[in-house]
């Protein structure tokens, strides 16, 4: 798999181009499965913590 950003839509196929050559020279991931899909997650509680609500910054 080949990563590449840009905050230009101009540039948008340079991108792809670069992505596409960075997957092209990388080696098999035995342990890259798939992207995420779109799923359900569970709700997390309990984990924030109010001194960082807190802390003025």
């Amino acid at each position: 798999m080949g990563f590449a950003s840009t905050n230009s839509a101009a540039q948008i196929e340079d991108a792809v181009e670069v992505a596409v050559a960075e997957a092209r020279v990388r080696e098999s991931d035995p342990d890259w499965v798939s992207l995420p899909s779109n799923g359900k997650y569970p709700t997390v509680s309990g984990i924030f913590d109010k001194k960082s609500r807190d802390s003025g910054t």
